[in-house]
């Protein structure tokens, strides 16, 4: 039996973080000038009550990224809780169907297409391109989401594979933007196929019986 990929659950979790983020936004204003208004005066206080005082185009950079970075929240949440309904499930019987290799996930390949049409939206304006970037940082974390499990794959070889994964896991929590490197290796394995190309090098699985 073919089970439901966990590239395609992956998809359906950033379809709905995007459409929380773009409910959150409008609850802020209905037109995109009302909601960068209201972001802008929310930054202004950030920096206020952190006692920085930010110029005017500082505050309008930062608030031109946030759509996209307020993503990240909802993408992440629904991924964690899933993988802990999943675990759940797993532990008292009833999850139906076999743990899934996590380490496999891939995105559909138009995943990547969908990915190139909304960064050029993003160079539009309004709410459309507004919407654009709330998309690609969505589409971003999925694929940041798949590079680990590139990671994961290209260090088998590894004999201290759990050495190198940890202290992998505990730069990116300490410093953060290494995780932009995952990323980065996400959209390569979906255009090199990284994980594909390493997968032949290793020797076929020993028979079972």
């Amino acid at each position: 039996m073919e089970w439901y990929p966990t590239g395609r659950l992956l998809l359906w979790i950033t379809g709905f973080a995007v459409v929380i983020t773009i409910a959150t936004l409008l609850t802020l204003g209905s037109d995109a000038e009302s909601i960068m208004a209201a972001v802008k005066r929310g930054l202004a206080r950030i920096f206020a009550l952190r006692g920085m005082k930010a110029e005017e185009r500082t505050i309008d950079a930062a608030a031109a990224f946030i759509p996209a970075g307020i993503a990240l929240g909802p993408a992440l949440t629904l991924t964690i809780n899933l993988w802990l309904a999943g675990k759940v499930a797993a532990m008292s019987g009833r999850l139906t169907r076999p743990w899934p290799d996590l380490k496999t996930t891939t995105l559909p390949p138009m995943t990547l297409v969908a990915l190139c049409v909304a960064l050029a939206l993003c160079f539009t304006g309004g709410l459309l391109a507004m919407f654009a970037k709330v998309t690609t940082g969505a589409l971003l974390v999925a694929y940041g989401i798949t590079g680990f499990a590139v990671l994961h794959t290209l260090t088998l070889a590894l004999q201290s594979r759990a050495v190198w994964l940890s202290c992998s896991y505990a730069v990116m929590i300490v410093l953060v933007w290494p995780t932009l490197s995952m990323v980065v290796l996400g959209l390569a394995d979906a255009v090199f196929g990284f994980r594909e190309r390493f997968m032949r090098t290793r020797p076929p699985p020993l028979p079972t019986a």
